[in-house]
């Protein structure tokens, strides 16, 4: 898979978007690790939604696999046109096809669910391992007793296939597809599946180009869903025995989705990044906070926070300075607190704590000894998802809102 270890050298995803809010597998995952990692230092939301708002219907899913069991995909419509950055508007939900032998992107999906179940999906393109434009879909459940079940799957460009709508792709066992505002997933692997609705509920925030570098280097992030509201079902599966659990079905959750491109390794992007985004509602239940942290390669920090209303409108875009060491230090293993003191329009103080670890990545475990041994030669990205609490207070025209609130935070670091 990998016979040109070169290819090894910047190993991003997703694990946050970069300076500001650029909002998470396996070397593809390494932008999974970059959107765990590169590109990213990003953050998004997904908060404020009252119990009172319906539950999407698990229907709509069975509905929407009826269909498309009876719908002919044509195997791969998607002409694989490299986008250009010249080209200002990058595709939202078609890869870009880049062709730098570091470069990776996709897509980022993280879901909280009210019985504090979290699922994380993250789908990437890149060109690590032996092929260009190989894709990988990392998913990880993790339920409130800390047990976890990883579906994951890796394909070169002639196994895994785009077909004709805007977002539609089948990888392995998988199909992920979306109608309108509406995101559908069909998780199976056998470890487990997993089935989502996921509806966008807020517009886009188009961060656009968020890092730029030597040598044309640059990061893209787009939050195209900062708040979307989600149901689902899953199963676990013993791949031994065969046993096969019953279906469990998921309450009310909260999430995001996440673009990202990087055109090349996710070591010259940061050495370290933040995200983190609300899953619980504010006090005053209006505004909620998008967090972005990263540490450059020049060892500075990047630290923004966007402040959005309860329809998702960004209010204000706040800047703040922070300990240039704090991200890649052993404190934010677990349980630290970032004090913040940002100023925008209005000012922002308080503090964010990452309370508990609640999912950890590092893409070497996911590889074979063989690839392991040359990746190893390498800084490759770990990454960390944590619960998070925020005590803030927001001061603007001479009024004060006091925010407080829980979420969840990414935290992508080099090793």
């Amino acid at each position: 898979m990998f016979m040109n270890h070169v290819k090894y050298f910047s190993l991003p995803f997703s694990l946050l978007t970069a300076p500001t809010i650029a909002l998470t597998t396996a070397l593809a995952v390494f932008f999974t690790a970059a959107v765990f990692a590169a590109t990213e230092a990003e953050i998004s939301v997904a908060s404020a939604i009252s119990q009172e708002e319906s539950i999407l219907d698990l229907d709509q899913f069975r509905s929407a696999e009826a269909v498309y069991a009876d719908v002919s995909h044509p195997e791969t419509i998607d002409k694989d046109v490299t986008w250009e950055r010249s080209d200002n508007v990058a595709p939202l939900f078609s890869p870009a096809y880049l062709n730098g032998g570091t470069y990776s992107e996709g897509w980022d999906f993280v879901f909280d669910f009210d019985d504090g179940t979290i699922i994380s999906a993250q789908i990437v393109v890149s060109n690590f391992g032996s092929g260009n434009h190989r894709m990988l879909v990392l998913v990880k459940l993790t339920e409130p007793s800390g047990r976890e079940v990883t579906l994951k799957n890796g394909r070169g460009r002639s196994d895994w296939f785009k077909h004709e709508d805007e977002f539609d792709y089948q990888i392995a066992q998988h199909h992920f597809w979306k109608d309108g505002d509406t995101f559908y997933f069909r998780f199976s692997h056998p470890s487990g599946d997993i089935n989502l609705v996921a509806e966008s509920i807020t517009e886009p925030l188009n961060l656009g180009v968020v890092w730029s570098g030597a040598k044309a280097g640059y990061q893209y992030v787009n939050i195209f869903a900062p708040r979307m509201m989600v149901s689902g079902q899953y199963r676990i599966k013993d791949e031994d025995s065969g046993i096969v659990q019953a279906y469990q079905t998921l309450g009310h959750g909260v999430g995001h989705g996440l673009r990202h491109i990087t055109s090349s390794a996710m070591g010259e992007a940061s050495r370290a990044w933040l995200r983190a985004f609300a899953s619980g509602s504010s006090s005053n239940n209006e505004l909620s906070p998008i967090i972005d942290m990263r540490q450059l390669k020049n060892g500075r920090t990047k630290a923004n926070v966007r402040l959005l209303d309860a329809k998702g409108s960004v209010i204000d875009d706040l800047s703040f300075e922070t300990e240039s060491s704090l991200l890649e230090d052993s404190r934010a293993d677990c349980c630290s607190v970032i004090a913040l003191n940002a100023a925008g329009t209005g000012n922002l103080d308080g503090t964010i704590s990452l309370d508990k670890q609640v999912q950890k990545f590092d893409v070497v475990d996911e590889l074979k000894p063989f690839e392991r041994f040359f990746v190893r030669m390498f800084k490759t990205p770990i990454s960390a998802r944590f619960r998070l609490s925020y005590d803030l207070t927001y001061t603007a025209n001479g009024t004060s809102v006091h925010l407080i609130g829980q979420g969840l935070a990414d935290l992508m670091t080099l090793k």
